[in-house]
């Protein structure tokens, strides 16, 4: 069944087909069509700043020291100019680093004099894109129209009561059974969802809109092997961490009305089972899509609540790989506050992660033996395959977290033994004296 996904593409860095500076210019001068700006993280103790390029609606995430090589970069210094001020600055001279970085703004069509090939990036098969060329400037004509005006109280004065309504309605009605079965039922759930994943989307796109920000492209896409739309809304990006908030929660927000709107409809004109299907569809989406332990709305709102920069990475890289130096190291389990956030994130979402895979996979073994034998076996299925799979990481957690601690104990236990041995030295030189 389809989903949506708002998606927000985080700054990143790309390969290039660089390989000297011989290749490129001794004066490199700025494309005129960028924008930069410092972005808002309360965790990072050194400054952030973002540089969009305005025609191709990329984005490069840029730290204090490439920060002051892009202003260096004024059409009349050098490169070795350039290096020269970074010495003075910084009292180093990284020569790969600043190398590296002008690769990068190369090829992000930043400079104007000087034009790279790219060499692209390995693509995901867990996110397969199909953009739709027109379907960006339909949703600003749209907006032009009259999605500009469901901005202001009045429509959030209507909203809030026909969400209430909807929900209190819904769940006067929620033991009504929907009767579909075989193929009919994913036929209809998939149907279900399509007009609440198209407003989704647009709710997303026009909130955006609203901000004075760009879609740069939307369309179709495959996101862990279900079908979905998606609208990129990376432009808010140069916007403060409310208004990025916003534009993720628009789309939930969008669910959930559309899904009020049906529970009234079906209550009260239609006792369609479509039009109640209509409605639960909604509901669970907006729920589904407010689950922060995936890349959804709900990540995106996590992100911008807790003023955390790409949190998924982070904590990642910090259960796998920087915690467990730090204790194998160190021998010390002490955590700030932002690494405790991570930790549990991190966590968390990894085994969720694993869950959810399971329960898709199951299902979609079910969905085949309920469409060709009439058994359904999606939950028994995806219960096993949840248990087996969750049971083994669970163990493997266990026997590395038991090998850590082991290695933790020994070294009190060695402490202790010392700390009896000395007092058994000061025991016996008082005994003697």
């Amino acid at each position: 069944m389809g989903i949506c996904t708002n998606q927000q593409t985080a700054p990143m860095d790309e390969k290039i087909s660089i390989k000297s500076f011989s290749d490129i210019p001794e004066v490199l001068v700025k494309s005129a069509n960028y924008e930069i700006k410092q972005f808002s993280n309360i965790h990072s103790e050194k400054p952030i700043y973002i540089l969009k390029n305005k025609t191709l609606g990329s984005f490069l995430l840029l730290n204090e020291y490439d920060y002051f090589i892009w202003e260096s970069i004024d059409g009349i210094n050098t490169i070795s100019d350039i290096y020269l001020k970074f010495l003075a600055k910084y009292e180093k001279l990284p020569y790969e680093y600043i190398f590296k970085f002008i690769q990068k703004i190369c090829y992000a069509n930043l400079i104007a004099n000087y034009k790279c090939e790219n060499i692209e990036g390995k693509k995901s098969i867990l996110e397969i894109k199909v953009p739709i060329p027109f379907f960006s400037r339909f949703m600003f004509f749209c907006y032009q129209i009259f999605g500009r005006f469901l901005y202001n109280w009045v429509f959030l004065v209507v909203y809030g009561l026909i969400v209430s309504a909807g929900i209190l309605t819904f769940f006067t009605t929620l033991n009504q059974a929907i009767n579909l079965s075989g193929m009919s039922s994913y036929l209809y759930a998939f149907l279900a969802c399509i007009v609440p994943v198209v407003i989704h989307e647009v709710a997303h796109a026009f909130t955006c809109l609203h901000y004075k920000r760009t879609i740069y492209d939307s369309g179709f896409m495959f996101y862990m092997f279900m079908p979905a739309f998606y609208v990129n809304t990376s432009d808010i990006w140069m916007e403060d961490r409310r208004k990025r908030f916003m534009v993720s929660l628009a789309g939930p927000m969008s669910d959930v009305f559309m899904g009020s709107l049906f529970a009234l409809v079906y209550a009260y004109y239609i006792q369609s089972p479509y039009i109640y299907l209509i409605s639960c569809m909604s509901f669970a989406r907006g729920l589904f899509n407010l689950n922060p332990l995936l890349k959804w709305d709900g990540y995106y709102c996590l992100m911008d609540i807790l003023d955390i920069y790409n949190l998924s990475s982070l904590s990642k890289n910090f259960i796998f790989k920087i915690y467990p130096q730090r204790i194998h190291k160190s021998k010390t389990f002490a955590l700030s506050q932002k690494e405790m956030l991570l930790l549990i994130y991190g966590v968390f979402s990894q085994l969720f992660f694993i869950y959810f895979i399971s329960v898709l996979i199951a299902n979609t073994f079910g969905m085949f033996v309920n469409i060709y034998y009439g058994k359904p076996v999606t939950f028994t299925a995806s219960l096993i395959i949840s248990i087996i799979l969750l049971a083994t990481l669970l163990l493997n957690l266990l026997k590395y977290f038991i090998e850590k601690m082991m290695v933790f104990w020994k070294i009190i236990l060695k402490k202790a033994v010392e700390t009896v041995a000395k007092a058994f030295k000061i025991l016996k030189i008082v005994i003697f004296f």
